[in-house]
């Protein structure tokens, strides 16, 4: 019986630290991202999927760049014609990330840290 209790503990530590590692990833790379400001240019909700594609045009050193279409989950509200804010990577400006994804990894980092507390408890 303690085995049992000893293995399902180990595995949501390691369920827990992947998931925190995965967070921080995100966190690192968005880091390492120029923070700018882009236009939501069009946007639509995917009929068969439950998430929202983006197009944005956004200005990196003084090019205009659009973006490829990036998927958000379907709670995400985007609206046309509104600012957002993005992170590019300095190598290649056509690699963005959103606001959206440092929330990600946030959540990330918090829910691999109520894993392990909920674990302790239990």
């Amino acid at each position: 019986m303690y085995v049992d209790v000893i293995v399902s503990s180990i595995m949501y530590f390691i369920i827990a630290s992947l998931i925190f590692l995965y967070g921080v990833y995100y966190l690192m790379k968005i880091k390492r991202y120029d923070k700018l400001e882009a236009l939501c240019i069009n946007y639509f909700v995917h009929r068969n999927y439950f998430y929202r594609m983006g197009t944005f045009e956004y200005y990196y050193y003084g090019r205009k760049y659009i973006s490829r279409e990036k998927h958000f989950s379907s709670s995400i509200l985007l609206k046309k014609n509104k600012s957002y804010t993005i992170y590019v990577n300095p190598d290649n400006p056509e690699e963005l990330l959103t606001e959206f994804d440092f929330r990600f990894g946030v959540y990330c980092i918090i829910f691999s840290i109520v894993i392990v507390i909920f674990n302790i408890l239990l």
